[in-house]
């Protein structure tokens, strides 16, 4: 068995080709050429105050460029800032200092109600799609709510069968069948929401997804094939995909492009293949030590069903998800 991190945490690295653009891009970087970026955070801080005028530094001076169309993931662990700064970026939080500029956009310090051009242009896809999903909208709703919203800005009509047929189209790229409109999401299983969520996301054809800690609440077996999911649609789409993850074999699955935070400061950032082979940091190093190998806990898990069912694991495949 393999000891290299590189190669022994499941899915495979980069293509040549993908490998040769980020490895160039990172060359054009140091030269100083511009980079046409989707996302560009400089010196951004995120403080709270608790109570008893209690200060905790979530972000501390993030300078951060995602350059279009690529598949950027941001690591670290619990508590490190990452979801904060997806927050920031997504409009959803504001950053106490620096300047976010999202799509050529300067969204620092822009008021809330012309956010709204935002939630088109940058989806996001949740942690726990059940806790996403609104248990009283049945999925057609659910899928259909940002192309309403997006009406509504606009001042525009969308007739109803254009809706419907949107919201068909984008059930159908995520693998679901389109009679399931008038179902509930506790109806599906764990799996199958989150492809609900990804049709949700991708309904208002964003130019962003941010997928945040998108498979952790998956069953390993589930969770592969979700990330080919979010990569084909990424890649499909021409979509700049920012993945956010405490595990580095699911961002080496889907990403050419990494960050890495820790305790609110950006520690590490590179290629995807540059990161995981020649980490420069401490930090990275003990991150890709400790990952859980992908490809064999799918193994394993496929085994234990096997075992239980009596069936071939080569054969098994997700049920449901």
């Amino acid at each position: 068995m393999s000891t290299d991190p590189a190669t022994d945490l499941g899915g495979s690295l980069p293509t040549a080709g993908a490998g040769s653009a980020a490895s160039s891009e990172a060359g054009s970087e140091a030269a100083g050429a511009p980079v046409d970026a989707v996302v560009q955070l400089t010196g951004v801080g995120r403080v709270f105050r608790r109570s008893g005028g209690r200060q905790v530094t979530a972000l501390d001076g993030i300078d951060l460029t995602v350059p279009r169309g690529s598949a950027f993931g941001v690591v670290g662990e619990s508590g490190s800032g990452k979801t904060t700064l997806i927050r920031i970026v997504a409009g959803l939080e504001r950053a106490t200092s620096g300047r976010v500029v999202i799509d050529g956009t300067d969204i620092t310090a822009l008021p809330e109600k012309r956010l709204g051009s935002l939630r088109s242009t940058l989806q996001v896809v949740f942690q726990d799609p059940m806790g996403s999903l609104d248990p009283r909208m049945r999925i057609g709703r659910i899928v259909a709510e940002p192309l309403l919203a997006q009406r509504q800005r606009d001042d525009r009509r969308m007739e109803r069968h254009v809706l419907d047929a949107r919201v068909a189209e984008v059930l159908g790229q995520v693998g679901l069948e389109p009679d399931i409109v008038h179902r509930y999401p506790h109806q599906f299983s764990g799996g199958q929401r989150q492809r609900i969520s990804i049709a949700r996301a991708i309904a208002p054809d964003p130019a962003v997804l941010i997928a945040d800690e998108a498979v952790s609440a998956l069953d390993v077996t589930v969770r592969a094939q979700i990330l080919d999911l979010i990569a084909e649609i990424a890649a499909r789409r021409s979509l700049t995909l920012i993945f956010v993850s405490h595990d580095l074999s699911v961002i080496r699955r889907v990403c050419d492009r990494v960050a890495v935070l820790q305790s609110g400061r950006l520690v590490e950032t590179g290629t995807t293949a540059e990161v995981y082979r020649h980490p420069r940091q401490e930090y990275t190093r003990q991150l890709l030590a400790a990952v859980p190998r992908l490809a064999e806990s799918l193994a394993m898990a496929r085994e234990r069903a096997a075992r239980s069912t009596g069936d071939d694991p080569i054969a098994l495949r997700e049920d449901g998800g």
